[in-house]
């Protein structure tokens, strides 16, 4: 089981909108949970202010998360429940390689990579 842990930190991204409701009563525990693992890098992103660097992606629902490995693979992209314990669930699960999402479904995906700066 070790052989297929994360040896680095995770990159957790959180789309979200300035506008959404659900986004900003989210905010705090998603901070929450980055003060709480601080190994891991966590990437609060609104998607009004990048909507030039995200082409194609189109959230319809928040929160929308993406967890990239320290390779820069893709572990998880979706819509999750806003709560605490899911998105601890979706870390722990990606740090121990139990999630990872196949080429065709990352590749939409891709310019949140390209806006973390990750190859």
């Amino acid at each position: 089981m070790t052989d297929h842990l994360t040896h680095g930190p995770l990159h957790i991204a959180c789309l979200c909108a300035e506008w959404c409701v659900i986004c900003r009563s989210y905010a705090p525990l998603f901070q929450q949970m980055a003060a709480e693992t601080p190994d891991h890098a966590w990437h609060w992103i609104d998607i009004e202010d990048h909507e030039d660097a995200l082409p194609g992606i189109d959230i319809e629902t928040f929160p929308t998360i993406v967890i990239l490995d320290h390779q820069g693979l893709f572990c998880f992209a979706g819509t999750v429940e806003p709560r605490p314990d899911m998105l601890k669930r979706l870390v722990q699960s990606a740090q121990t390689g139990h999630l990872q999402l196949s080429p065709a479904d990352a590749a939409p995906w891709m310019p949140v990579k390209t806006l973390l700066g990750l190859r």
